[in-house]
């Protein structure tokens, strides 16, 4: 597949320096870019692969442009990167065997690795080697050899391992004779003249038959890494027929070996360094001298300007280091990938990395917190606020403004004030700074709170499992006060929660469906369990994954085996009424044989935008976007259709402000941007964007701070109606054409604007420019 990124790279400027809202279906990436794995640069442009995008960084205007999945590579998961100097073309290879061909303003894609039927699990590209019109990939089965002129593999892969059996080959080399190839067993090497693709043309060299890493071909000699764990590699060069210690550096963790421009280049777990061919050192970087304690480099090349020095780093991006000089050279992204929890406030999002496993237990994650205020990323580590663990959800707190709450799953609550870059603690929320009134699991000081709600009147309700007081609320004044639920919930592992307007708290028990408990002036008053037994919720599983509140007071449900309704979660008090849940089936032909809405999906997730149509994200399926009722499909977004970064969806989290939906997988997060936003309670503020429409726009029209649903007729100065449609939320959606489909011509347009009843009207005026 061939993709132009002509436009591509000038829109990923535009979308880090400019709302995008308008722009309904764009897509924006938010992936981390700070995990470097591999650099190449050619004539002062540097392309950094990363573990999930790539980007490039021109020296002459100190310009960075992301490429990623949204606009242009084949996937995530980057692992390689090569330059061709003869073809002024880049290779990029992937954890999953796909190679993309940066040529120009065009990616090509070659999926051929990836697609075949062979070699499954082992398609990962690890390195490649150019040599004059063929690309050497090497992969966890052998070797391909592509065909940079054909654009195609011609012949059958180098299968080189005993009896031709599949061996790992981790970085290529030749010299004027032979092609070397790197492998947990040891150095191999073929003629160049031969054919290769048999495996019996292969040998491995007896004086290194261990593993070998990382290979270069330096000044006439071939040199070698023996890879000796954790910390104990050696680097050794041939020549003239012999093997020699490599003693100008030290043993370490050697993680990077090549020739650079005239120079090897060694990097380990420590520094970078470049050397001469008598072995002096004309380079030298280590934490000291590039000024970062958590220096961490992956890979390093010579730059085509003699006075500069390229260095990727494992949690920094880039350094590009002019003469004595290192800049850290990085986009705006998130921290990491880890988005566990998203949370909205106010057109900003919070990002919440930590988690817990499967069984509801820690998984020790020290990301901190991620901030997202327009387009730029702020990142608070862990080591600003004590260093707590698994920050699993954020709050915004309800009166003081810049503070939020954070949940350290397995430490309790924390308040925190955030002043730009810094944040600092106001207040820890546990056992011990509660008097007991937030008891801990079985008094050891560990409280798994995995999740928070605010209610109407201010207070922020609380998960605390596996205690005997598991629902937990901190008052308006700062008071904490935690209950006991009876018997269903004494002891019981609740994690998420939510808080209903109709004056419930929702509780989901891990594996033991959910608890529900009705409120009263704030005060717990009775709790019943929701399972999977016909007369008891009746749920399709008692294994609830989530839940969330529509428009109407409904009650949508996730399970591991598809999705419920409650219809009217009143009922669950009322004696003698059904609380039984709704299994949505979809009957077209009314045979009574319909298929249930979502199938058997696990839904991990379920968010309302503000037109009461459902977003569902799935466990393992990507996303489903439904009308209100759920029964129609709108969208469906997978890794393969669409530039979601994995089908493994954790969260979805809606701007109400703009429209634009989030999408947390376990690959990172991506945003689209929606056409519903949320209604306002009165028109007091109505407009429309853009306003002019000037000449040549093609894009939607945009009528908003509307009430929800609201009707809007849009006529001519002379009454004439060219247009009109219900709003999505609170936001109307004119494509500048009349009924018939054509565009209208120029002049002053009327938008007329009324709720359901006629009694909230206003008028907006749009002028079209032709």
């Amino acid at each position: 597949m061939r993709i132009s990124l002509g436009l591509l790279f000038i829109f990923g400027t535009i979308s880090l320096s400019a709302q995008v809202s308008n722009n309904l279906g764009v897509w924006v990436d938010h992936f981390p870019y700070t995990k470097s794995v591999d650099i190449a640069e050619n004539d002062g442009v540097a392309y950094v692969a990363t573990e999930q995008g790539m980007y490039r960084y021109e020296l002459e205007d100190r310009s960075i442009h992301r490429v990623s999945k949204v606009n242009g590579l084949s996937d995530v998961g980057l692992s390689c990167i090569a330059y061709s100097e003869q073809f002024d073309q880049y290779f990029i290879g992937y954890e999953n065997g796909t190679l993309d061909i940066l040529d120009g303003d065009e990616i090509i894609s070659f999926p051929d690795i990836r697609l075949s039927g062979n070699y499954s699990g082992l398609k990962r590209i690890n390195h490649i080697h150019v040599m004059d019109s063929v690309a050497f990939i090497a992969t966890d089965f052998g070797i391909v050899a592509y065909d940079i002129a054909q654009g195609l593999v011609r012949e059958a892969p180098y299968i080189i391992g005993p009896g031709g059996g599949t061996l790992a080959v981790y970085q290529v080399e030749n010299d004027d004779q032979y092609l070397y190839a790197a492998t947990p067993e040891g150095l191999y090497s073929a003629p160049l003249s031969s054919a290769k693709f048999f495996f019996g043309n292969w040998s491995v060299d007896p004086a290194m038959a261990r593993e070998i890493d990382h290979l270069a071909y330096f000044d006439g000699k071939l040199f070698v890494n023996r890879n000796i764990p954790p910390n104990n590699d050696s680097i050794w060069y041939k020549e003239n027929g012999s093997w020699t210690f490599f003693p100008a550096n030290e043993i370490s963790d050697n993680r990077d070996l090549r020739e650079s421009r005239g120079n090897l280049v060694v990097v380990n777990n420590f520094s970078a360094r470049a050397y001469d061919p008598a072995f002096q050192r004309v380079k030298n970087w280590n934490s000291t001298t590039v000024g970062d304690t958590a220096f961490s480099p992956v890979a390093a090349i010579m730059g085509s300007r003699s006075d500069n020095f390229w260095i990727a780093d494992a949690g920094s991006g880039i350094y590009q280091v002019f003469q004595i000089f290192p800049l850290e050279v990085v986009p705006n992204s998130p921290a990491t990938r880890n988005a566990f929890r998203l949370q909205q406030d106010e057109g900003k999002i919070w990002v919440a990395p930590g988690g817990y496993d499967v069984v509801g237990t820690p998984v020790f994650n020290n990301d901190g917190i991620f901030h997202l205020e327009g387009l730029n990323w702020t990142n608070y580590p862990n080591a600003l606020f004590g260093s707590f663990k698994d920050i699993v959800k954020i709050l915004p707190h309800p009166t003081k403004e810049n503070h939020i709450y954070a949940s350290s799953f397995g430490s309790g609550l924390l308040e925190l004030a955030i002043d730009g870059e810094s944040v600092s603690i106001e207040r820890e929320i546990n056992e011990a700074t509660t008097d007991g009134a937030m008891p801990s699991i079985s008094g050891s000081g560990e409280h798994r709170v995995a999740d928070m709600d605010l209610d109407a009147d201010g207070n922020i309700w609380f998960s605390n499992p596996l205690t005997d007081r598991p629902l937990g609320v901190i008052r308006p004044d700062g008071t904490v006060e935690c209950y006991g639920l009876g018997a269903a919930g004494a002891g019981a592992n609740v994690l998420k929660l939510m808080v209903t307007s109709g004056g419930q708290v929702w509780q989901q028990i891990r594996n033991n469906g959910i608890l529900v408990t009705r409120l009263e002036d704030g005060v717990p008053q009775e709790t019943v369990r929701l399972g999977a037994s016909e007369g008891s919720g009746d749920l399709p599983s008692e294994s609830v994954l989530c839940f969330a509140e529509d428009q109407d007071g409904e009650i949508w449900i996730g399970t591991n085996e598809g999705l419920a309704v409650l219809f009217s979660p009143e009922n669950i008090f009322e004696p003698n009424r059904s609380y039984d849940a709704s299994i949505l089936v979809i009957d077209e032909d009314g045979d009574g044989n319909g298929e249930r809405v979502l199938g058997s999906e696990a839904i991990n997730d379920i968010e309302v935008d503000g037109a009461n149509k459902k977003w569902f994200g799935t466990a393992n399926n990507g996303v489903f976007y439904t009308n209100s009722n759920g029964r129609t499909q709108l969208q469906r977004f997978s890794k393969t259709n669409s530039p979601l970064a994995s089908d493994v969806i954790l969260d979805i989290e809606i701007d109400d402000q703009t429209g634009m939906v989030y999408f947390g997988t376990d690959q990172g997060i991506v945003s689209y941007q929606g056409q519903a936003t949320a209604g306002e309670k009165t028109m007091s503020d109505v407009f429309a964007y853009p306003n002019p429409v000037e000449p040549g726009y093609s894009g939607p029209i945009l009528i908003r701070g509307l009430v929800t649903n609201a009707q809007v007729k849009i006529t001519d100065v002379e009454g004439n109606i060219v247009f009109e449609t219900v709003a999505e939320g609170g936001q109307a959606i004119w494509d500048g054409k009349n009924f018939d489909g054509l565009k209208v011509a120029s002049g002053i347009y009327l938008a007329f604007i009324s709720d359901d009843l006629g009694v909230n009207t206003e008028v907006a005026k749009i002028m079209i420019l032709n």
